[in-house]
């Protein structure tokens, strides 16, 4: 009798531990595993996700409360930054299927609203507020192997954007370095084709890649209306040979492309957009190259920092390309305002 006592009151204290351990997760611990529906109706399970995609679990009180409306706008407008760190986002509340699915359609949200009705999942997180009856505003970064590499458990309304928070910092050194191709993914396809362009660009003049360079550069380009096909290869021949003595001279690998290069903050336009009104906001090597784009070709400004290397200025705060397709490659037929 007295053993049976002891051993169940050893089971009491393990399941007491265990609960114990559940309510506190924290960093380094597998992520509690849940399945829940979104605003489709549809199951979705965390270790679904396992050795796919990094997660960002994002637990929030209310659907259409004022915070709660700024935090899930805010995660939309930079969802695509954490996309490209290899990262699905689940947004999870007590709220049901059916008010996720107007909460959803009225943010326009492309991510997965969970609905925790019971607050099951809240509860094993240790996020359920004490008041009871909803989430607090927290976040949980859970890597590839399903540990728990960052939380948050009293989350701050975001103010307008990700970047430059803490969590945007943790999402970032989850996901590591960023392919900036994959920034790119989700945009229309003319804008992602020409910021590729530039993208290509900019990362093969700052690798000193004249192979690359050489690549993406037209057979026409740099040449001039009315020029033999000789005389144009000339001109291309030169230009490049321009960038190779500056490479030359200075050490362009120093400058690291992520830090140099706004590949969001670029523009793209196409001919028939490229207006005097579009045009005012930008430089007058902007418009020279502007006046010459042809039909058929997009006018491409890339946006920089303007950075030096040796005091030499690599690129300037404007890249002015123009850019064409040749069957199923879009190449570049000139590139303004680069060292001669």
């Amino acid at each position: 009798m007295r053993l049976a006592a002891l051993l169940a009151a050893a089971a009491a204290l393990a399941f007491a531990a265990a609960a114990t351990a559940l309510a506190e997760v924290k960093v380094g611990d597998a992520a509690p595993d849940f399945t829940l529906k979104d605003q489709d109706g549809k199951d979705v399970k965390l270790s679904s996700f396992a050795g796919k995609k990094n997660v960002l679990l994002a637990f929030y009180p209310k659907d259409f409360s004022g915070g709660c409306t700024t935090q899930m706008k805010c995660v939309q407008r930079d969802l695509r930054k954490v996309e490209a760190h290899d990262f699905a986002v689940l947004a999870i509340s007590v709220d049901t299927v059916e008010s996720h699915a107007n909460f959803a359609k009225s943010l326009g949200v492309q991510f997965r609203l969970l609905s925790d009705t019971d607050l099951a999942v809240a509860k094993s997180y240790d996020v359920a507020a004490a008041a009871g009856g909803y989430a607090s505003r927290a976040a949980f970064v859970v890597d590839k192997e399903g540990k728990v590499r960052w939380v948050e458990r009293n989350l701050k309304v975001p103010q307008g954007k990700l970047e430059g928070t803490d969590l945007m910092a943790a999402i970032e050194k989850v996901g590591g370095k960023v392919d900036p191709l994959a920034e790119l993914a989700g945009l229309p396809e003319a804008e992602r084709d020409g910021k590729t362009v530039f993208v290509k660009f900019t990362k093969a003049f700052l690798a000193e890649d004249m192979n690359a360079l050489d690549a993406i550069l037209d057979p026409e380009a740099c040449g001039k209306p009315g020029e033999t096909q000789q005389m144009q290869k000339d001109r291309r021949k030169a230009q490049l040979e321009r960038w190779r003595q500056f490479a030359d001279k200075h050490d362009l690998r120093a400058l690291k492309f992520e830090e140099v290069v706004d590949v969001r903050g670029s523009r793209v336009f196409p001919k028939a957009d490229v207006t005097p009104a579009v045009l005012t906001a930008f430089g007058p090597e902007v418009r020279d190259v502007a006046s010459r784009l042809a039909e058929g070709e997009m006018l491409v400004i890339g946006r920089t920092t303007a950075p030096k290397v040796d005091e030499a200025l690599a690129l300037p705060r404007e890249v002015a390309l123009r850019v064409r397709k040749r069957g199923e490659t879009w190449t570049l037929t000139e590139v303004c305002v680069l060292p001669n």
